[in-house]
């Protein structure tokens, strides 16, 4: 019974490879796919501690364990390359690096890492009967170029992305990458270059707002390069923001976006609850036509507002000014009363001259009886001076009228 203790197993650097404008850390990717462009990007494989009873199974040639491993990495199902290389136990460690070029394609979504442990017995020859012997394994992650990792070990089929690998011959243990290249989310992006570290629905923020590029994770950005507007609610192009860039004034309504006046109603003429006085925040509907609003407060608001032929009532007695109009108002600043049919109270039809003239508009109500007046009801003057004159020339047309008989008869 022996018992044997393997410090490193296997120290494996893997040189991404891709054509590139620039490769800031020299690991041989594009720094537009590589996540972590400061950095080498290294795996390291670790058997912490290998403890055996079973000498029999391990000891096959000059009383030492014949074993190696074989690791192998997989891109979206498809075998990359493979480390397989025997090394003797009596050496006990594996401090080879294994250095390999690997094109990943730009979007895979899942590298595997296969262990299998492997011995000399031809019948037996793709894994080890370990049991227990592995106490810990120790994989450490430097760098996490795609979005996804697991593990597989023996080619057992098990895979799991907690950070505790098990099955019935060992403990795999992932240890979290330095603070350089912590990515808390485990989207794929390291925390330095992730907007948003414990989202791992998103990682930019292209106008600094707060609110993801990706239009499929949480909370995300309708507009990634406009810092002032971020959803749009009804979906009508116009941000939600009402003081942001083309901000929606109408964020549940997608007929309409602007309201000039403020007034709630839309400024779309077409849309929902249209603004017919987009600049005069006092008015918005004119359910008659006429140009007047129905607000009667408003700017020229319309006293009549179901009637097209009627807007003004200056008197306030329900008949409007215009006379040309429905039930027009024929007296326009009735005193206080009951008007009659053609807006004019008892006060405004008297005549108490009788020179034809209402009291309501006779400037002169006492005039005398058969007087002539005027249209204020005031007597006409009597032009004296022309009365002498037209009576002179009557009387001057019966003497010659006279004058002339006579001297007919006396022929």
């Amino acid at each position: 019974m022996r018992s044997v203790k393997l410090v490193s197993l296997l120290s494996v650097i893997i040189l991404l490879s891709s054509a590139g404008a620039q490769d800031t850390d020299g690991d041989g990717y594009d720094d537009e796919y590589d996540h972590r462009d400061d950095v080498d990007a290294t795996l390291m494989l670790k058997l912490h501690q290998f403890n055996t009873s079973e000498s029999e199974e391990w000891d096959s040639s000059n009383g030492a364990p014949d074993i190696w491993f074989r690791v192998c990495v997989d891109a979206d199902q498809e075998r990359v390359d493979c480390y397989d290389s025997e090394v003797w136990a009596d050496t006990y460690t594996l401090g080879n690096d294994w250095n390999l070029s690997i094109n990943i394609p730009d979007d895979s979504s899942l590298i595997t890492f296969t262990i299998q442990c492997r011995d000399d017995d031809l019948a037996n020859d793709d894994e080890c009967d370990m049991n227990s012997d592995v106490e810990e394994w120790e994989l450490v992650f430097v760098f996490e170029w795609l979005n996804e990792y697991s593990m597989e070990y023996n080619g057992s089929g098990f895979i799991d992305n907690d950070t505790n690998w098990k099955n019935a011959a060992s403990q795999w243990e992932v240890i979290s990458p330095t603070t350089t290249s912590v990515d808390s989310d485990g989207d794929g992006y390291e925390d330095s270059v992730d907007d948003f570290d414990n989202d791992q629905t998103q990682h930019l923020d292209s106008d600094g707002d707060g609110y993801g590029d990706n239009a499929s994770g949480n909370n995300p950005d309708l507009y990634p390069q406009d810092s002032t507007q971020w959803a749009d609610s009804d979906g009508d192009g116009y941000g939600d923001n009402p003081s942001g860039t083309n901000g929606d004034k109408l964020p549940q309504d997608s007929t309409q976006w602007f309201d000039s006046d403020g007034d709630g109603y839309g400024d779309n003429a077409s849309g929902n609850n249209p603004d017919l006085f987009p600049q005069d925040s006092t008015q918005w509907t004119d359910s008659d036509g006429d140009g007047y609003g129905d607000n009667p407060s408003g700017t020229n608001g319309d006293k009549f507002p179901q009637d097209s032929t009627q807007w003004f009532d200056s008197d306030g007695d329900g008949y409007g000014d215009n006379l040309g109009g429905n039930n027009p108002d024929l007296c326009k600043n009735s005193p206080a009363g009951i008007p009659n049919e053609v807006g004019c109270v008892e006060a405004e039809i008297l005549d108490s001259d009788g020179d034809g003239i209402i009291d309501a508009y006779d400037d002169c109500s006492n005039s005398d009886d058969g007087e002539s007046v005027d249209s204020v009801g005031c007597e006409i003057p009597i032009d004296w001076e022309m009365r002498v004159k037209v009576g002179l020339a009557i009387l001057g047309f019966i003497i010659s009228t006279v004058l002339a008989v006579k001297k007919y008869r006396r022929k």
